[in-house]
């Protein structure tokens, strides 16, 4: 198959050296960061969905002509990439567009298969075809119109390096820093307790309504004001609970069963929302002579639609839901579920503890893999949705990319300087942003410091730096 290319302006050499790996690079970060949200795989909710055989894993997704449209335009860039890459390499006849669609191809199969281990991804053939089809698309249009669109991003480009002075750079890099800074502290204030309920009624067993009975007896409980730390929780088991000071202690019940599902607690919902903290312990025995079902263990609510913590059991797993700002009351979504904790006839000591931002599981003083983070990505996202998950990575990573990437772009116009910087300037310049935007993050929940935050910022500031880069270092070698 033979494309005439655009007798207007043919791709030169240049071009090609200058715009190619930045495509490519930058295209593949955007198919998978999009495609892979929110980067949760292997939930409980998804097991079932690997069990049928693999060819049918494609089907039963009806046909929607605009995420059909989008996943042409996804791949797109894609396909621009490799179609510029094998331009470069001198490819001749059909070869370029056969690896072209091939590559699409092989890439979107890929994602395909991997989409079926995270909620919310449905796979279909007509993805995998529209995501194909985009490459050739992008090949396409390398060819009957590259030479334009890479002059124009290179006039652009070249117009912008000019005129970007040291002094714009450093008010940009200060100014969107700030902006971060406060950003990241107002999002990250709604992990707050603020729209706890201080009427409500800690129900048992059950829901207040009555219409959600638990069939197992739970025979200790009490709440404390504090997250706890998991060394204080290393002398529980069935019979202890860990040992709280009395101050911090704002219910207990050292009974509790069919002779007592209801109990009214007394207004301490302004000291959790002094502190943002709490643990909740119990020791429980769910019921061996039922089948698992959907009850309520531990509930602080009005009723089902105005809760502000509950414990559940759904089948075998536990379930936990708690209300805050960036969380929908009316929606029990999202729910932390913890599998098989009920698959025993034995008692179980069961500790939830909340830190102002993480929770996190106890079994029997030991810390479960299963926990949630809410952060300012959560937040965000919640303004425009309910959040479904939890512990979703992508809602971290888009905050992230949000404030260190734009950081990273305008490094990447920092004119040059007959000095160039030191290492330590530079190890500097990418660690201070995130350790700054973590310490800000604490300040807003009162969680604990996590250096592995400030990796992940500093290696996105500088991979976004690096990127964009690519395309500068090729104008100060061609002297433009």
């Amino acid at each position: 198959m033979t494309i005439a290319a655009s007798p207007n302006v043919e791709v030169s050499r240049e071009q090609l050296d200058r715009w190619t790996l930045f495509i490519l690079l930058l295209s593949v970060a955007g198919i998978v960061f999009l495609t892979f949200f929110p980067f949760q795989a292997f939930p409980v909710e998804t097991a079932v969905r690997r069990v049928p055989p693999f060819f049918t894993w494609f089907l039963g997704k009806p046909s929607d002509p605009p995420t059909d449209f989008l996943n042409v335009l996804l791949f797109i860039p894609f396909g621009f990439g490799l179609a510029a890459h094998a331009r470069r390499k001198g490819w001749k006849g059909a070869l370029p567009l056969l690896g072209t669609a091939l590559a699409s191809f092989a890439f979107s199969l890929c994602i395909e298969v991997l989409q079926i281990y995270i909620p919310d991804r449905d796979t279909s053939w007509q993805d995998l075809v529209g995501n194909t089809l985009g490459g050739v698309v992008g090949y396409v249009l390398l060819v009957r119109e590259g030479g334009s669109i890479l002059q124009f991003a290179s006039s652009a480009l070249g117009a912008l390096h000019r005129y970007v002075s040291l002094p714009v750079v450093r008010v940009l890099f200060l100014l969107w820093l700030a902006f971060s800074l406060i950003l990241g502290f107002t999002l990250q204030r709604e992990s707050r307790l603020a729209n706890w309920d201080s009427g409500v009624t800690l129900t048992i067993g059950d829901s207040p309504a009555g219409d959600h009975p638990w069939n197992g007896r739970v025979a200790r409980m009490q709440i404390a004001d504090r997250a706890i730390s998991a060394a204080e929780f290393a002398s529980t088991d069935v019979a202890n609970l860990a040992p709280f000071p009395r101050t911090m202690v704002v219910a207990t019940f050292p009974t509790a069963g069919p002779d007592v599902p209801t109990a009214v607690i007394p207004d301490f919902m302004a000291r959790l929302h002094q502190t943002n903290q709490f643990t909740l312990q119990m020791v429980c025995t769910p019921a061996t002579d039922a089948t698992p079902h959907t009850g309520w263990i531990l509930a602080l609510s009005h009723g089902a639609q105005d809760v502000d913590f509950l414990v559940a059991q759904k089948g075998y797993d536990l379930v936990f839901f708690f209300r805050t700002p960036m969380t929908d009351p009316g929606n029990d979504e999202p729910q932390l579920i913890v599998p098989d904790v009920f698959r025993t006839s034995h008692p179980t000591n069961i500790a939830v503890r909340y830190n102002s931002a993480e929770l996190t599981i106890l079994r029997d003083g030991k810390l479960l893999p299963d926990s949630m983070t809410l952060g300012p990505g959560a937040a965000l996202f919640s303004h425009y949705s309910p959040l479904r998950f939890y512990d979703a990575r992508g809602y971290a990573a888009c905050f992230l990319c949000l404030a260190f990437v734009p950081l990273g772009l305008v490094l990447a116009f920092t004119p040059d300087r007959a000095d160039p910087p030191s290492v330590l300037f530079l190890a500097a310049l990418m660690l201070v942003p995130p350790i700054l935007l973590e310490c800000t993050l604490v300040r807003a929940s009162g969680r604990l410091f996590h250096v592995v935050n400030c990796m992940v910022g500093a290696s996105i500031l500088l991979g976004s730096w690096l990127l964009f880069q690519l395309p500068q270092r090729r104008i100060d070698r061609n002297g433009e």
